[in-house]
Parts: C-alpha cells; sequence; structure tokens
C-alpha cells in the first residue's frame, strides 16, 4: 500500500500476486474485508475500485475464483460492518465470470458470543437471521447471479449444536435460495478440532417434516449431501475426483 498515495502500489502488488502463483500454485485468494493489516488504514469491500483492479489483473492470470470471509464480524470491534456480505452483490454481477465463495454464510455472530441469537436478529418465525438474510436477498434479487457459493465452516457445526432448529433454517435457505449445487462444506477446523463429528452430524442431518412444510425448505437428500461434502469444491477447483480417488494407493489396510 503507497501510503503516500493513499492507494495500492500496483507493481509490488502485480509482483506478489505473480509470486504467489508461480511459486506455490494457488488457485483461489482469501479476503478478510474486515481487518486492517496497518497499511490502508480501513479495511476494503469486494466492490471497491481498488478490488476490481485486483479481480482484472487476477483474471489475467487465470485466478477466477475468491474466497471472503463474510460474517464473524467481531474479528475486527472496528471494521466489523465490512464483513457484512452486501458488496458481494456489485462483485459478482460486475465479474460474472469469477466464482466467490461466501465464508461463513455470513452468520454475523457466534454461537460462542452471550445473547447471540439477539445479536444476530434471530426471527423464528421466519428462519431469517443477520447477516444470513442480507446473503439471501442478494440472489433473490438477482436469480441471474450464478456465482456466489454460501459456505459453511463454523456456520453448520457451531448451529447444530446451539439450536438445531436455526441450523434446519440456515441450511435450508442456503439450498433453497442458492441450490445444493451451489453450497461448500467447511469446518473450521482449526477452531474445533478433528472435523469428523462435525462431518457425522452433516450426515445424520436433516431439516423435520414441520420446519419443511411451513417454510418451504425440501428434504436434504444424499445427493445434495454429496454435492456439499465435496462435488461441488471440486468443480471450483477443477479437481477430478475419479482419478483422485483411482490415485489412492493399494496400501496394507486396503489389501
Amino acid at each position: 500500500w503507497d501510503k503516500a498515495q493513499n492507494a495500492p502500489d500496483k507493481a509490488a502488488t502485480i509482483e506478489q500476486m505473480e509470486r504467489e502463483i508461480q511459486k506455490y500454485g494457488i488457485d483461489s485468494w482469501k479476503w478478510y474485508c474486515h481487518t486492517d493489516p496497518g497499511f490502508s488504514g480501513g479495511g476494503f469491500q469486494c466492490d471497491d475500485d481498488n478490488a476490481q483492479w485486483f479481480l482484472e489483473e487476477s483474471k489475467k492470470r487465470g485466478i477466477k475464483l475468491l474466497s471472503v470471509h463474510k460474517g464473524y464480524s467481531y474479528q475486527s470491534r472496528t471494521l466489523g460492518h465490512l464483513a457484512n456480505p452486501k458488496d458481494l452483490e456489485k462483485c459478482a454481477l460486475r465479474n460474472p465470470d469469477i466464482n466467490i465463495v461466501c465464508y461463513h454464510s455470513a452468520i454475523q455472530h457466534g454461537a460462542n458470543e452471550p445473547n447471540w441469537k439477539e445479536q444476530n436478529n434471530y426471527d423464528p418465525t421466519t428462519g431469517d437471521f443477520a447477516w444470513h438474510n442480507i446473503l439471501m436477498d442478494i440472489k433473490k434479487r438477482n436469480p441471474q447471479i450464478n456465482n456466489i457459493h454460501p459456505e459453511v465452516g463454523s456456520f453448520f457445526n457451531t448451529l447444530v449444536i446451539a439450536d438445531p432448529i436455526m441450523a434446519m433454517h440456515g441450511m435450508g435457505k442456503n439450498i433453497k435460495v442458492y441450490g445444493a449445487d451451489h453450497v461448500i462444506w467447511g469446518t473450521d477446523c482449526l477452531w474445533w478440532g478433528s472435523p469428523g463429528w462435525a462431518i457425522d452430524a452433516f450426515k445424520r442431518f436433516q431439516i423435520s417434516d414441520e420446519i419443511c412444510e411451513k417454510f418451504g425448505y425440501a428434504k436434504i437428500t444424499k445427493a445434495d449431501k454429496a454435492k456439499i461434502f465435496g462435488e461441488n469444491a471440486a468443480r471450483l477447483y477443477k479437481i477430478d475426483l475419479k482419478a483422485k480417488r483411482n490415485a489412492l494407493p493399494a496400501d496394507g489396510l486396503e489389501k
């Protein structure tokens, strides 16, 4: 960041971008709009002009996958508002050739906080809660948007323990609004330890008949879960699952 010009040091940014691509072979950028690394002084949003410049340079180099932290705004007390997913609307419309993975499905406050339901403005009569409802409204306003993908790390696995009904609403809306082929699995196991329990929980998870009937959600099928567990992410990252499975070594346990 050029502090004198209060603008990106574009030459240095491109140099670092190319280093990441060539040295590490990255497939996606991860953005934390609400954090302040001490350079820009105020975070950024995905629809900023500087962000768009970065995306254009990224596209030139073949990187067309953007992973964005949204929600959990308490991680930045001063810039938490920038974790609101509202900026994804313009970004997605301006960049239909870039896939945007919205981490945490934009839930504003985690279940580890006091009064988290009240802070999230959870309405059991509609199943809406902040900022997940903003993410849902983007797609409802723009049904043509096909490049936003809600990710469920620290979304499903915390909700399913803290409030299973709220988890039904969260997953039900993700699938109803964006489609089962756009929901991306995640666990944030860096924070929660081994993800095995969360995987088992989602294998067994289902939306109740009552909630489905009342709110118009569909039952989550085995095919839906296969997409969410890995097929969707494999498509975004261009991973041939069949080839990867066939490449597994014939070790002693398999024999």
